[in-house]
């Protein structure tokens, strides 16, 4: 874009609300047309098609994928049940920490070993 051309459009954007708020409309209007008929044309609803990449999947992938949804179907009725205490020991056995009694605190042992960590020292 040339030198003028900007300059133009800079000036009509600080002289005029509308034409501000119609340039914004327009420029945020462009990704969102190109992204819906992307995934417009690139996905299938094709039965058959996906019936037949099912079939064709690795063993492997298919058990990783049941796993995958029972966990997310197990995490999804503690978090309709409101299990919150259930969520909270999961969260700090992956961290392989116990809570503190002021969780923003880290204790200065887990510091330490942080820094150890860090330091190759371990």
């Amino acid at each position: 874009m040339s030198s003028t051309t900007f300059q133009r459009l800079s000036e009509r954007t600080k002289n005029s609300k509308a034409f501000f708020y119609g340039f914004c409309a327009v420029l945020g209007s462009i990704p969102v047309t190109l992204g819906y008929f992307t995934m417009k044309f690139t996905n299938s609803n094709n039965a058959l098609l996906e019936a037949r990449l099912r079939q064709s999947a690795d063993p492997n992938l298919t058990k990783v994928g049941m796993a995958t949804t029972a966990k997310m179907n197990e995490f999804l009725g503690e978090l309709q049940r409101k299990e919150k205490q259930k969520a909270d020991d999961r969260y700090f056995a992956a961290l392989g920490r116990r809570p503190s009694r002021n969780p923003g605190v880290s204790t200065q042992r887990e510091v330490e070993a942080s820094k150890n960590i860090i330091d190759g020292d371990v």
